[in-house]
């Protein structure tokens, strides 16, 4: 459980998951136009896309030391 708590911390887990959701968004909604789907569908990867732009807003590291700031005084509790 602690290496997993471990990656969970770190920055670069999170910027990892961001930038993949904005690929499979980008990468989908390019398909799905191809394919003519439905409206419906584009709202679902527009709300994935969201998802992504959330995290980039709410997970952040200001004093650059690798560790969401959000879980840097975790283990100070």
């Amino acid at each position: 459980m602690t290496k997993f708590r471990r990656i969970w911390k770190r920055m670069s887990f999170w910027a990892k998951i961001e930038r993949a959701l904005g690929l499979i968004g980008g990468i989908t909604v390019a398909d799905l136009g191809f394919q003519g789907a439905d409206h419906m569908w584009f709202v679902v990867i527009g709300l994935v896309g969201v998802g992504g732009k959330l995290l980039h807003i709410w997970i952040e590291d200001t004093d650059n030391n690798g560790i969401v700031d959000l879980f840097q005084n975790e283990d100070k509790l």
